[in-house]
C-alpha cells in the first residue's frame, strides 16, 4: 500500500488538532499571507512560503491570512508530522450559515474585514524530529518527508477542511471539544467555547441515505446515534462543486470504524482518494504540490472565492481551450473550442444536477439556460479535462 496508518513504520499520520498560505512563480497572488515562524531555518521558511503561494494563487481574500508556525519536538513519541489549530468565528456579517463555526481565514474573507485583530488565523505545529525535504521541485528523497506537501495540507485545514466531531465513550458530538483534548499542544489565541455547534465542514456532512449529520432531529448531539455515523465508513459531503471535481459523485469523508480525534471526519477518505492532498496519511518520498479540482470545489462550496482556473489533468494545470460567450438571444450561451478532436461538454446547476450533455464534434455549440444564473461545466477532450463556471443572462 502507498500509505498506511501510523503503526506502520513508513506511513505517517496527518493530524488536524482543532477546528480550524506567495505564488507559484509567475502567477498572480489573490491573497496576502503573513507567516510567523519559531524554531525554523531559512530553508524551511522558504519551503513554507512557497507552499502558501500555491494557495495564494488559488483563493481570494481581501484580508491578510496570518499563520503562526512552531517548529518543535513533539513531547510524546508520535508519528504525527504536523498539527493545525485554526482560529474560528461564527454569526459574523455575511455568514453563509448561522450558528456555524468558520475558520477565521474564511470568515475574514467573507466579512471583507478582520474579525480577529491581534490573533493568528491558525497555529501550525511542525514535528522537528522528522526528516524534512525543503525543496520545491516535488523530487522528495525516499528517506524524507516533503515539507511543501505537508504544509499545503495543514493550511488546507486552516482554510476549511476542519471538523468539530468527537467521540467520548459511547457518544458522538459536534462542538464539545476543549483545550484539554489537545494537551500539551495549545493555541496562541483564546480557545473558544464551541457551544455544541458544528463547523461549516460539518454542516455539509451526510450519510449514504442523504441524512444530514447535523440534523439534531435525526441525530441528537452527544449521542450514540451520532457516534454510529462517525464510525460508519459512509460519510459524504453535500458539495455541488466538489461533485463536479469528483466525476459527479459526492466526496467521501474519512470515517473509519475506529474514531481518532483530529483524523476521523476531517479528511477525505484514504481508500477513495489516496493520492490527493487532504487525505490523512503520507509516506516518505511522496510529494503533492497541487490541490485537486475536488478539493478546490469543496472549499468553494464552503464560501471561498476561487478565481483560479480549475482545469486539471493528472493533477497539473492545463491551458483552458474552451471559450464561453453570450448567445444571440437571452439565456443562450455559446461554447467555442480550439480542439480539433471530438469533445464532451456537461452542464450542471449549482446543486450538481446535470442539465445537459453535448458532444462537440465541431468547434462551436450553444445551450439555452432555463433561467438566469450561475452554472458549472466540465469539458473533456482526449487527455484534457477542464471544469469551470459561467453565467447565463
Amino acid at each position: 500500500m502507498r500509505k498506511f496508518f501510523a503503526a506502520k513504520t513508513n506511513g505517517i499520520l496527518w493530524v488536524l488538532v482543532l477546528f480550524f498560505l506567495y505564488s507559484h512563480v509567475g502567477e498572480a497572488q489573490k491573497s496576502t499571507f503573513k507567516i510567523n515562524a519559531t524554531g525554523t531555518t531559512a530553508e524551511l521558511d522558504s519551503a513554507m512560503r512557497y507552499a502558501v503561494s500555491i494557495w495564494g494563487s488559488l483563493l481570494t481574500s481581501p484580508v491578510p491570512i496570518k499563520i503562526n508556525v512552531v517548529y518543535t519536538s513533539f513531547i510524546v513519541n508520535v508519528p504525527t508530522l504536523a498539527s493545525t489549530f485554526p482560529n474560528g468565528r461564527k454569526n459574523f456579517n455575511h455568514t453563509p450559515l448561522a450558528d456555524t463555526w468558520y475558520p477565521t481565514a474564511l470568515a475574514n474573507a467573507l466579512n471583507r474585514s478582520e474579525l480577529n485583530p491581534g490573533e493568528y488565523d491558525m497555529d501550525i505545529y511542525v514535528n522537528a524530529d522528522k526528516p524534512w525535504y525543503a525543496g520545491k521541485d516535488s523530487h522528495c528523497p525516499a528517506d524524507k518527508y516533503d515539507l511543501v506537501s505537508v504544509f499545503l495540507h495543514e493550511v488546507g485545514h486552516g482554510l476549511g477542511f476542519a471538523s468539530l466531531a468527537n467521540v467520548k465513550g459511547d457518544a458522538g458530538s459536534f462542538g464539545s471539544l476543549t483545550s484539554a483534548d489537545y494537551f500539551p499542544l495549545r493555541t496562541s489565541f483564546p480557545f473558544p467555547d464551541l457551544e455544541g455547534l458544528p463547523s461549516a465542514f460539518d454542516r455539509a456532512m451526510q450519510n449514504d441515505s442523504g441524512e444530514k449529520l447535523t440534523d439534531t432531529v435525526l441525530f441528537q448531539n452527544n449521542s450514540p446515534s451520532l457516534k454510529e455515523q462517525f464510525t460508519s465508513t459512509d460519510v459524504f459531503l453535500s458539495s455541488g462543486q466538489g461533485q463536479l471535481g469528483n466525476g459527479g459523485n459526492m466526496p467521501k469523508v474519512y470515517a473509519p470504524n475506529s474514531f481518532t480525534l483530529g483524523v476521523s471526519m476531517t479528511h477525505l477518505d484514504e481508500d477513495s482518494y489516496g493520492n490527493m492532498l487532504m487525505t490523512p496519511f503520507f509516506d516518505k518520498g511522496s510529494a503533492n504540490h497541487q490541490p485537486s479540482g475536488l478539493e478546490l470545489g469543496i472549499l468553494a462550496d464552503l464560501g471561498w472565492n476561487s478565481e483560479a482556473p480549475l482545469s486539471l489533468t493528472d493533477g497539473l494545470r492545463v491551458v483552458v481551450s474552451l471559450q464561453i460567450k453570450e448567445g444571440a438571444v437571452p439565456l443562450e450561451v455559446q461554447f467555442l473550442s480550439s480542439d480539433k478532436e471530438e469533445a464532451s461538454l456537461h452542464i450542471y446547476e449549482l446543486s450538481g444536477k446535470e442539465l445537459a450533455t453535448k458532444q462537440m464534434d465541431a468547434s462551436e455549440t450553444s445551450w439555452k439556460a432555463p433561467s438566469p444564473g450561475i452554472y458549472y461545466y466540465t469539458y473533456t477532450s482526449g487527455l484534457r479535462n477542464e471544469r469551470g463556471k459561467f453565467s447565463a443572462k
